[in-house]
């Protein structure tokens, strides 16, 4: 009978951290839009790679690099900080980074 409740107690226990996790992280800002023909995924399809651009004040382009997982549920910024990641190009082609 104590084994029964004490399974009970677990269960509600996992249901409500669950439920208490976000669905997904944050990924890349609004503004920004994916640069579909430049997905990557990795053969086993388990990680895919994204490449996000945005217009700034100047006319210049942003892109962000960013690694999900298969449920596109942990995003991780590749290039993080505007000195050491970001790249600004007058031109309007796209970067590839291999």
């Amino acid at each position: 009978m104590f084994d029964h409740r004490l399974r009970k107690t677990w269960i509600l226990l996992w249901l409500a951290i669950a439920t208490a996790a976000p669905a997904s992280a944050d990924g890349p800002q609004t503004g920004f839009k994916l640069n579909a023909e430049y997905t990557e995924t990795s053969p086993d399809k388990t990680v895919r790679v994204e490449q996000y651009s945005k217009d700034n004040e100047e006319g210049d382009l942003l892109f962000k690099f960013w690694t999900f997982d298969a449920d596109h549920r942990h995003p991780f910024l590749l290039n993080p900080g505007e000195n050491s990641g970001w790249c600004e190009c007058k031109s309007r082609e796209p970067v590839i980074r291999r």
